[in-house]
């Protein structure tokens, strides 16, 4: 009888290509297996002598998966994963039995909107759960969330990335809030008040145009911006100046309008959604701490 050619093969190898396909890097990838570069060099070259074909080629200074990998790879991360699942059924996570640490990615919305009911429930068990939240956008997730610098990431563009699972979690539209002392006597935003008063925007990369200016422009209008912020956090005071607008998510205006004596008005535009993706690794997808923290994730942000 013909000996199986898994039979045969060092079932360790596999996590080598997880690895590998992760990282993107033979060092990282050996720092994540706890092993050296050589080693992992090594391994992946049985591997690609048990595939008879080549897995991964240097390119710009990192180790891209070849067609062949990328056949391979959902069936290496699904036999990963069910061995965890396997494993999920005799251990599973008790968060009041251990003491965790969380690492999220987000934005600042995330850290204003979505944290503060994460920590008010981590607070309320028996033994501590500690939360780090790293600036994150749909930019940069893929390489923290590979990297392991982050468990999971709230993103509010796609990630398509086959190392990544994705999961749409909320959406949030948008208002104008300004100060109420000064202009909390209105009917209503019309499109001539909006354009009256200079705004502050926000931009994570400093971008001068935003979706508003882009609606504006349709019907041939502008408006003036006289400051560009990186965070939500910075605009709340500038608005309470009376000086300027700024269109911000419905969410953060309703839990923040109180505190800055702000209003908020309908945008006076056709206003769009934008949508928030949970992502996290593949090769976490089974991990029963990370699946319990992303568990309570979606539970909070249904109940924003």
């Amino acid at each position: 009888m013909a000996k199986s050619r898994l039979t045969a093969t060092d079932l360790n190898l596999f996590k080598v290509f997880a690895a590998i396909y992760q990282q993107r890097n033979l060092t990282r990838a050996g720092e994540q297996l706890a092993t050296t570069q050589p080693a992992v060099t090594k391994a992946l070259a049985r591997l690609e002598h048990v595939f008879r074909e080549k897995l991964f080629l240097r390119i710009s200074g990192e180790m891209r998966p070849t067609n062949a990998a990328e056949r391979v790879a959902p069936f290496v991360f699904d036999a990963i994963n069910s061995l965890e699942k396997a494993i999920s059924g005799v251990l599973s996570f008790d968060p009041n039995s251990v003491a965790s640490h969380f690492k999220v990615g987000g934005n600042d919305y995330v850290s204003m909107v979505v944290l503060p009911r994460l920590l008010e429930e981590m607070a309320g068990l028996e033994v501590p759960i500690d939360l780090t939240l790293i600036h994150c956008t749909h930019v940069n997730a893929a390489a923290l969330l590979c990297g392991g610098a982050v468990d999971c990431a709230l993103v509010t563009s796609p990630v398509i990335d086959a190392r990544l699972v994705m999961e749409p979690l909320f959406e949030d539209d948008y208002v104008v809030i300004c100060s109420k002392s000064h202009f909390g006597d209105l009917a209503e935003m019309t499109i001539e008040k909006y354009l009256s008063v200079p705004h502050v925007l926000v931009s994570h990369v400093g971008q001068r145009d935003g979706w508003v200016d882009c609606e504006l422009a349709k019907s041939g209008l502008s408006r003036r911006v006289l400051a560009i912020v990186p965070f939500f956090s910075g605009v709340l005071p500038m608005v309470t100046t009376g000086l300027v607008f700024c269109t911000i998510p419905r969410r953060l205006a309703r839990l923040y309008s109180d505190d800055y004596k702000l209003c908020t008005y309908e945008v006076p535009l056709t206003t769009p959604f934008t949508s928030f993706f949970l992502l996290w690794p593949r090769l976490l997808d089974s991990s029963p701490a990370a699946a319990w923290f992303r568990e309570k994730i979606r539970q909070q942000c249904a109940a924003l």
